[in-house]
């Protein structure tokens, strides 16, 4: 007796069935992956705002040597201090969309008289950036977007200098 052998093709149900095994088995690795690339995303974005942090430091540096922000509108307390803003920028990261970012700074420093009666100041500077971030989680929200505030504390030390005023009439009195 010889027995038949049958060339039969497989079921679609079993083709589900492998497929959905394997996909099964492949979550674990797609995951970690995912999850990987959006903490690196993260890094990159705080880097990049440390970055922007540092140049907005040295605009406002900048600024209290040149004399456009008044000593004397410097307060004392941090809780005295108003909040001052900084022209937008915007952070770009390869392959993303760019994003504005809204900077803003606080300064305030206690000042103290040296030699001379010169005033000295140790300004503290609060610089924080707002960066938009995902839009929000919540699928029945109206998928507004929501700030990621970043905050960078920095002091300088600032020597008051004498009025343009004071400076012509000291040279004045050298000259005669």
């Amino acid at each position: 007796m010889q027995i038949k052998k049958q060339n039969r093709s497989f079921l679609l149900l079993e083709m589900l069935i492998a497929i959905f095994l394997v996909s099964i088995s492949a979550a674990p690795f797609l995951t970690s992956t995912l999850s990987f690339f959006r903490s690196e995303l993260k890094q990159l974005e705080l880097i990049e705002a440390q970055r922007i942090a540092e140049l907005s430091f040295f605009e406002v540096k900048s600024l209290l040597y040149q004399n456009e922000i008044p000593w004397s509108s410097i307060p004392k307390n941090q809780t005295d201090a108003k909040l001052r803003r900084l022209p937008e920028f915007s952070m770009q990261i390869p392959g993303f969309d760019e994003k504005k970012i809204q900077r803003n700074y606080l300064l305030w420093g206690p000042s103290k008289e040296g030699i001379s009666e010169q005033s000295y100041k140790k300004i503290h500077v609060l610089i924080t950036l707002e960066i938009p971030n995902h839009k929000s989680p919540s699928a029945f929200s109206q998928q507004k977007k929501f700030l990621s505030p970043y905050q960078f504390h920095y002091q300088v030390f600032a020597q008051k200098s004498p009025s343009l005023v004071d400076r012509k009439s000291q040279n004045m009195h050298k000259e005669i």
